[in-house]
């Protein structure tokens, strides 16, 4: 039954296929285990000199905490699995590094946030799909580098459903992303430009200076209660507003503040927290 719901769960897209891959990459553990319980069987039947019925159970037990174990491992990412080899990591940030540009195309989902201790890092998502591993290219001065984040020609037995995307809090980040879905958490990033095709939702932190943001696509936009935001284009927004020439304008506290562009046929909804 093991068995046959690995099949199932990667041949269904649940799980992409590389699971198959790392559970494989387990023989050293259940070959250990198996030879263990052979040897103690062959002891416990020469002591007693009568064929035990309890060996029949422990094969099929075997297969089972082999699966059990090479799964829980390949949902929490074991880096030692083959699952992880395509994963990538950039350096650390340069303590003088001020600025950087990331530009993310993909074809599949993508979870973006500012929580990496290098400059960034990308793990492809564990749920099966057709999006290849992420192949990057980096151009990284003393003050200022650039990212591109595309995907390899072929997914092979790594595809999945999307990436995984984080990147350090040290620089300030001007981030381009095109892909059929977003889910982002920019709290802790400082942002100096965001442009997204996509649908999905976004979270931002407070803002540092004017940052634009350029948006197309289905998309929910969370912005702090004390940040000022003007809008241009046709977006949701709440109560306190106040409707401009071109949108929509919220004053916030502070003198820096978000400048969202909205483009046609695009739906948009504004937030507070």
């Amino acid at each position: 039954m093991s068995l046959v719901l690995l099949v199932f769960a990667v041949q269904t897209g649940l799980l992409m296929r590389a699971l198959i891959l790392d559970v494989i990459s387990l023989w050293p553990l259940a070959l250990v285990a198996i030879a263990a319980t052979v040897v103690r069987d062959r002891m416990a039947r020469r002591q007693s000199r009568v064929v035990r019925t309890g060996s029949g159970v422990a094969a099929p037990l075997l297969l089972f905490t082999w699966v059990a174990i090479g799964l829980v491992l390949h949902l929490a990412a074991w880096e030692q699995l083959p699952s992880s080899t395509v994963g990538l990591q950039g350096p650390t940030a340069p303590d003088r590094l001020v600025t950087a540009q990331l530009d993310i195309q993909s074809g599949g989902e993508i979870v973006l946030d500012g929580d990496s201790d290098y400059l960034y890092e990308v793990t492809p998502m564990r749920g099966g799909g057709r999006t290849a591993p992420a192949r990057g290219s980096e151009l990284i001065g003393v003050r200022e580098a650039t990212i591109s984040l595309t995907e390899r020609s072929d997914a092979g037995w790594f595809g999945s459903q999307g990436w995984t995307v984080s990147v350090s809090m040290s620089p300030s980040w001007g981030l381009t992303v095109h892909a059929p879905r977003l889910e982002a958490d920019l709290t802790s990033v400082r942002l100096q430009s965001l442009r997204v095709h996509a649908d999905g939702r976004i979270r931002l932190g407070s803002p540092s200076g004017d940052v634009p943001v350029r948006l197309e696509g289905g998309m929910v936009l969370e912005v702090p209660s004390d940040a000022s935001v003007e809008v241009e284009g046709s977006a949701e927004v709440g109560p306190g507003w106040e409707v401009t020439a071109t949108g929509t304008r919220y004053e916030g506290t502070g003198i820096s503040k978000f400048l969202v562009l909205v483009e046609p046929g695009s739906a948009l909804v504004v937030e507070q927290w």
